[in-house]
This record gives structure tokens, C-alpha cells and sequence, in this order.
């Protein structure tokens, strides 16, 4: 009956499923690794002061099915929100140290969609560069209790719930996910920003050359597929190769915004970065992994 229930859900239904447990598990890696070489720095430190607490427990079991799940999860957020009372603390550190640290802030960094400013931030500005890193960790934070709640959801065997519940969590999930793309424009506002008309930016969209999507009953197009190029603003080359296989695959425009923003194990780098490094090829070849479409 159970397997009866998850064939009769959506399509997009159950891409969304794996789609963000695929994110999840990504996410959840860089966390453990980071978690473990700032740990290290701080004994190669000796750092003695700093007492990491426990959190609440933010993923709710609601049953024994769910329990292993909800307690894996909430481990996660602990570390997480361990790794940002860690960043705020002061300490000095040893060489030794500070290369374990370094690695840290390198791994958290992906986690954002400004992984090379904030590296670099740090570098010249060790303290500033923390700061501004914790924050963009606040976000991660939130994007992960939602999605993470969202999973054990649709994954429960129980089908989808509730639509009202279901509907308000994916309209909050998606905010937080555009907020960690670096925000959205009006379609408006973007084709203003490339120098075209609605029209022919709609006519992208539609066509899958540009990423948009609904939001609120409106389109929008999220900042991090446009380039500054000869003075003017382009969309970054290469974009259809990743937009197209999840509207042809019906994952969809957000699960596509997800995959963009997220390291990918392959790339090294989260696909929006390897795009506007040029990897065109390498990011396609991820997508469709990503989707499972190679497979078989």
C-alpha cells in the first residue's frame, strides 16, 4: 500500500523528494567536515574557553519510523550551529591551526553563493571575513531545517500532507533559497537589466535559455545567472545546458535554482560558479546526474 501511495504522487512530487534529500546530503557532508577541522584547530590551539551547546531539537520526530531520521538531522544542525558559535569566538591561532581553520572557513564558504568573496574576505580581513560568513551560515541554517522537514515529510509513506502545510513550507523554503542565490528580479526589472524587452525574456524562460520561475502568482528571475559583460549585463553562457534537462525531466525551475546554488561533488564548486568559470560540458554532465537521466 505504501509503495502504491508514493506511485500516485506527482511526478514533481517525488523529483522534489530527491532533489532535496540529494541537496541534504551534500550539505550535510560539508557540515561534518568542517565541523571536524575546527574541532582540530582548536585542540592543535589549544583553545580551552569554547564549550559548544547543545541545540533544540528543531526536526520533530512524530513516530519510530521517523526517529533515526529526525535524530541524523537534528546532528547536523547541531554541528552547524556549532560552527557559527565557533566563528564568532576569539582565539589565536597556532600555524597548525590556523591551516585547519582555513580549510574549515573554505569548506563553509561553499555553502554560500559567494564562496570566493567570502575566502577572500577572510584573508584580508580575518574578522570581518568570519562575521559575514556566520551570516550567510544563518541562512543556510534555516534553508536546511526546512528542507529537512519538508523530506521527512514526504518521505513519511503517509503521501504528501496537508496541502495548506505543504504549500506554505515549499512558498518559505523557496524564499530562503532565492535569498541564498543572491535574490531575484521582477521580470521587469530583468529585462531591463539585459537590455531586452519582457516579452523576449519571457519567451527565454519559456523556452528554458533563461532561468525563471513563479513566485506569489509572478515571474522572477534569480540574480546569479546574470554576468556583467562589456559594460552591460548578459545571462551567463551555458545556461540552457542546465535549465532545459529539468523542464524536459519535469524536476523543475526551482529544483534546477537548488542544484545551481549547491557544491557539487563532482564540479568541486557549486554549478553557477563552474558556469561562469566556462565549464559548460562538466556542468551539463552534473545536471544530468544530478537528475539520474545518464542511468540505466
Amino acid at each position: 500500500m505504501e509503495a502504491d501511495a508514493q506511485l500516485k504522487q506527482p511526478t514533481e512530487f517525488r523529483h522534489s523528494y530527491a532533489g532535496e534529500l540529494a541537496g541534504l546530503t551534500r550539505l550535510a557532508v560539508y557540515i561534518e567536515q568542517a565541523a571536524l577541522l575546527m574541532s582540530a584547530a582548536f585542540a592543535a590551539a589549544d583553545v580551552r574557553d569554547f564549550a559548544p551547546v547543545r541545540r533544540r531539537q528543531t526536526i520533530r520526530s512524530t513516530g519510530d519510523a521517523r526517529r533515526w531520521y529526525s535524530e541524523l538531522a537534528n546532528d547536523v544542525l547541531t554541528h552547524l550551529s556549532e560552527l557559527r558559535s565557533a566563528l564568532g569566538h576569539r582565539w589565536t591561532p597556532s600555524p597548525d591551526a590556523d591551516a585547519l581553520a582555513h580549510e574549515a572557513i573554505e569548506l563553509l564558504s561553499e555553502l554560500t553563493p559567494v564562496p570566493s568573496r567570502l575566502v577572500a574576505l577572510y584573508r584580508s580581513r580575518r574578522d570581518e571575513g568570519l562575521a559575514e560568513l556566520a551570516r550567510h551560515l544563518e541562512i543556510v541554517a534555516r534553508q536546511y531545517t526546512l528542507s529537512a522537514s519538508l523530506v521527512a515529510d514526504l518521505g513519511s509513506g503517509e503521501g504528501a500532507p496537508p496541502q495548506d502545510t505543504a504549500t506554505a513550507r515549499f512558498a518559505v523554503a523557496r524564499q530562503a533559497l532565492l535569498e541564498a542565490a543572491g535574490g531575484a528580479l521582477s521580470l521587469t526589472e530583468a529585462a531591463n537589466a539585459l537590455g531586452v524587452t519582457r516579452q523576449n525574456l519571457h519567451k527565454r524562460i519559456h523556452s528554458a535559455s533563461a532561468l525563471g520561475m513563479m513566485l506569489d502568482g509572478r515571474i522572477v528571475v534569480p540574480r546569479l545567472q546574470l554576468i556583467s559583460d562589456n559594460g552591460g549585463t548578459a545571462i551567463v553562457t551555458g545556461i540552457e545546458r542546465v535549465v532545459r534537462p529539468f523542464m524536459q525531466s519535469k524536476a523543475g525551475a526551482w529544483s534546477a535554482l537548488q542544484f545551481l546554488v549547491d557544491l557539487d561533488p563532482n564540479l568541486g564548486m557549486p554549478p553557477i560558479d563552474a558556469l561562469r568559470a566556462g565549464d559548460v560540458a562538466g556542468v551539463e554532465h552534473a545536471a544530468r546526474a544530478y537528475l539520474g537521466l545518464d542511468e540505466g
